[in-house]
């Protein structure tokens, strides 16, 4: 390699051989010359198929090849000259020369292989080229750019058009194409102009068919609209902008009762139903946005009740065109919820109903243990023990008062009624319906307690909150009633909630748990009738829903909040009523207590009280759990104290059959004795040392001890 500095013009050059071709590199130019002719030194990468590909997929393999054929027709006259002027004395010396640049710079091995001029024929073969080398042969376009180069060359040689047939082969590893150059009428760009105006054609026929398939599923979806507005328990209805009927789809639920088409077409719709509609109409209009009225109408001699949703049609250039109105058939609804309190009371009684039983044998023991005590003594605590007779008997009407109370179906009668008492009562009735697992809790903090309500229904509401609560703690948990004062001072809608509330003062009364929480779309459907989420058969779906119709009932408000792992909390607002003096707030949190050579676990205080009496009397000392939880805390505080253990098995917190596992797994060889109003678990008999009925004398009581205590 020779530089010469400066050249003749006063330019660096490099001058070099390669392949055997003279090369100049003008420094200044950054051009590569053969014989003052500018060459193109080829350095591509398999990278030009994914460049191109995207090309090929979109306008399709023909239309790729012929524009790629015709990018290399152009330059091809230059070519040909370069050809005739400078390679050689003929064209076939010029285009082996040629041949031998362009393979220098990456072509391929181009070779002349026939040729007769006289008849404008010639066959090009073409080793190794570089189109074939980057696409690869599985999935090759071929060479068209070389295609087009032979057939640009070959149309300037023989002075007439030609073509040139592409064939491509491999000799071993080595493909190679061969372009068969023959006399044509066919040119590369009446090719391509054919293909377009062929492709224009097929789109213009896929239009058409676009077209009427679309107008077909036009067609079957407005059918099937008519279909699903008539399967719908809701009544469609289509107006003009003079409120004049012209479309009405009558739905085909039998139960709803609607005034009949043939008789309401044409007719102006506030004539049909009710003059009541005119300011949801006016409303729509003016706000642009959906508006309700609830409507009463008389159909076939029966008032019919219906909630209407009205929305504006409007029409191009025009600010109305008509309305639409969705109307519901409510009646059925309407005298569901009339009877829905008597049934949610009696739902209550059934949640209750599994205490009942537990509840009047403690009452019983009770009574019986208290009579006892009063026959072995003479002195003055036969009146105490006498008084215990009486407050075990007034407990037992008490307790058939209010299931009596709930089961009775009466109208509503408000009353002055203090929220605070109403709460400490229902946690009474909770605390008879006994639930393993369940701790019910109170915070109240409200200075003013005092509401104009129906005690039945308020309580109630209440009591289904709490069962709510309760059954969302299958494993056990805290429920905690909670109330406070709040002034509102606008009309405010709770987040998913039943009722409004209007500017006032409220007490605030809210159930909450210590559960999973509930799903958002859930929350949205919660007060609905008969959408439960309990699973199993286990609710109704009617119990929140009677706390809604009791809101209502109040001028009141029952919202909702929950999240996903945090709980549940329902809230009752209630308006307040006036000229009351503030009560001081109780939010403490009640405690439990406790007392030991018999562990005695007994929640029922009565029961429990009895119970001592009678154990002290039979020589034991005592140690007193009001739960199974506490009766395992002090089991292992003060097991080397302890001799025998008496279970209740249902308690709080932690029942007896937990509490007695919970004993056995942290190695208590004690013996223990289950007390039972019913009929104990077989896993219960198992792994007790005995069972007591319930109800039991102090002879019954005194035999189960003696028999724990001496393995037999």
């Amino acid at each position: 390699m020779n530089h010469d500095q400066p050249a003749e013009d006063g330019s660096d050059t490099i001058d070099a051989v390669i392949g055997g071709m003279p090369w100049n590199w003008d420094l200044d130019r950054g051009v590569m010359l053969h014989l003052d002719s500018p060459a193109v030194a080829f350095s591509l990468s398999p990278s030009l198929e994914h460049m191109l590909r995207p090309l090929r997929d979109e306008v399709g393999d023909d239309l790729f090849r012929l524009l790629v054929a015709y990018s290399g027709t152009r330059g091809a006259e230059l070519d040909y000259e370069t050809i005739v002027s400078k390679y050689g004395l003929s064209f076939e010396e010029g285009l082996n020369a040629w041949a031998r640049l362009v393979a220098s710079s990456g072509w391929g091995r181009i070779s002349l292989t026939t040729y007769d001029h006289i008849a404008h024929t010639a066959t090009v073969r073409i080793d190794n080229p570089w189109e074939l080398r980057l696409t690869g042969t599985g999935d090759s376009w071929g060479c068209p750019f070389l295609q087009g180069k032979v057939v640009g060359i070959f149309t300037n040689a023989f002075g007439l058009t030609c073509w040139a047939e592409e064939s491509v082969h491999t000799d071993g590893d080595h493909p190679y194409v061969e372009f068969f150059v023959s006399p044509s009428t066919k040119t590369i760009p009446d090719e391509i102009f054919s293909l377009r105006k062929k492709r224009m054609h097929e789109g213009e026929r896929q239009l058409a068919e676009q077209v009427r398939l679309q107008s077909e599923q036009l067609y079957r979806s407005q059918e099937q609209q008519r279909g699903v507005l008539a399967s719908l328990g809701d009544l469609v209805v289509v107006t003009d902008r003079e409120a004049v009927i012209r479309q009405y789809y009558e739905p085909m639920d039998a139960e709803c009762v609607f005034p009949a088409h043939g008789d309401v077409m044409g007719a102006p719709v506030a004539e049909v139903f009710g003059a009541e509609l005119q300011g949801a109409l006016a409303a729509a209009k003016d706000g642009g946005v959906t508006a309700r009225a609830e409507l009463v109408v008389e159909v076939d001699g029966r008032s019919r009740h219906y909630e209407c949703r009205v929305s504006l049609l409007r029409e191009l250039n025009e600010p109305i065109g008509g309305w639409t109105l969705v109307l519901r058939d409510n009646t059925a609804k309407r005298a569901l919820e009339h009877g829905l309190q008597h049934r949610t009371r009696m739902e209550a009684i059934g949640h209750l109903s599994d205490g009942i039983a537990h509840d009047f044998n403690n009452l019983l023991v009770g009574i019986a243990g208290s009579a006892e005590l009063v026959q072995l003594h003479d002195d003055p605590t036969i009146k105490v023990l006498a008084a215990t007779i009486l407050e075990a008997s007034a407990s037992a009407t008490g307790l058939i008062d209010r299931m009596l109370d709930f089961s009775s179906k009466r109208e509503i009668a408000y009353r002055s009624v203090d929220m605070h008492s109403l709460i400490r009562e229902t946690m009474k009735l909770l605390g008879r319906a006994r639930t393993n697992g369940i701790e019910y809790q109170s915070e109240l903090q409200a200075g003013r307690v005092l509401v104009e309500g129906d005690v039945s229904q308020l309580q109630s509401a209440l009591m289904n909150l709490a069962i709510n609560a309760r059954d969302a703690l299958p494993g056990g948990g805290e429920v905690m009633f909670r109330t406070y004062n709040l002034t509102i001072d606008a009309v405010e809608h709770p987040t998913y909630s039943v009722g409004s509330l209007v500017p006032g003062d409220y007490i605030g009364c809210s159930v909450r748990d210590s559960g999973d929480g509930i799903e958002a779309e859930e929350l949205a459907k919660i007060f609905e009738p008969f959408y439960t989420t309990k699973s199993g058969g286990r609710g109704t779906g009617l119990g929140l829903t009677s706390v809604a119709s009791a809101a209502m009932d109040h001028r009141a408000a029952v919202a909702v909040r929950s999240e996903l792992g945090g709980g549940s909390e329902f809230t009752l607002y209630l308006p307040l009523q006036a000229d009351q003096a503030s009560a001081p707030p109780s939010g403490h949190r009640e405690g439990d207590e406790s007392g030991g050579t018999v562990l005695f676990a007994e929640d029922d205080e009565l029961v429990r009280g009895v119970g001592i009496r009678i154990l002290n009397l039979l020589g034991y000392k005592v140690l007193a759990a009001v739960n199974g939880q506490e009766a395992v805390d002090l089991y292992r505080e003060s097991e080397d104290r302890v001799d025998v253990i008496l279970l209740d098995l249902i308690m709080p917190v932690l029942g007896g059959a937990d509490a007695l596992k919970r004993m056995r797994e942290i190695g208590c060889s004690k013996p223990i004795l289950v007390a039972s109003g019913g009929v104990a678990p077989e896993s219960v008999v198992a792994a007790a040392d005995g069972v007591l009925q319930k109800p039991y004398s102090m002879a019954s009581l005194s035999a189960a001890l003696s028999r724990v205590l001496q393995g037999s």
